[in-house]
């Protein structure tokens, strides 16, 4: 069962995916679309820097789980 606060950081994890997307998806610098949207740039790379984190993790843990198997 996941604690009040793991479930708490997945769902901004979520959240801010979908801000990143929006944003690449604009066409607008990163610190252009954070001013269009009255988001704190700091916090936007924050997050930024932490989604890619998770995915370079998942990448390195995927291909083990693959040899795993064979």
């Amino acid at each position: 069962m996941k604690s009040v606060n793991q479930v708490k950081r997945q769902e901004s994890l979520k959240k801010w995916l979908e801000i990143i997307k929006d944003q690449r998806a604009s066409g607008l610098s990163a610190l252009a679309y954070c001013k269009r949207e009255g988001i704190a740039n700091t916090t936007f790379y924050y997050w930024q820097n932490q989604i890619q984190k998770l995915l370079i993790q998942q990448e390195v843990i995927r291909p083990n789980a693959l040899h795993k198997q064979d």
